[in-house]
């Protein structure tokens, strides 16, 4: 057994279960009344988060589409497409799943400039991508 066996096998299970619950809970009282109180929230360490999930959600982001080539005809009308959307940080998650899924995939890939540059150089390296034509790579740009 390793030594940190037991604090790792934790933090997975920990990871494992988390759902969103606890920052949609945040996001969700920001700016909101709290009814149990019946005042403005205002937790001082949470003001700075409000204010630029406030200020995110004014934003128009610059989406590139079809970012690497997308050259695919349907089939038969019976295709499902796999979407999701990642960060770039793991986008080596696509061709991962590219492996284990024949049909379509679209996925959207949140990155800067230069990630995306990084992403385009790591698709153009991958044998799987110059392989298959029904993969589609959008970016969205972060600001």
């Amino acid at each position: 057994n390793h030594k940190y066996y037991l604090y790792f096998r934790n933090v997975h299970n920990m990871l494992m279960q988390y759902d969103a619950v606890i920052l949609e809970n945040i996001v969700l009282r920001c700016g909101k009344v709290d009814k149990v109180t019946n005042s403005s929230y205002q937790s001082p360490d949470l003001s700075n988060f409000c204010h630029s999930i406030e200020q995110e959600s004014t934003l128009q982001p610059c989406t590139h589409l079809y970012f690497y080539g997308h050259a695919y005809q349907t089939k038969t009308i019976y295709d499902v497409t796999m979407v999701f959307q990642i960060s770039a940080d793991r986008s080596y998650m696509i061709e991962k799943l590219a492996r284990h899924w024949e049909n379509p995939i679209s996925v959207a890939v949140y990155a800067t400039d230069f990630e995306a540059w990084q992403l385009m150089k790591f698709l153009e390296s991958s044998i799987l991508f110059k392989q298959r034509t029904n993969i589609a790579i959008h970016v969205v740009y972060k600001k």
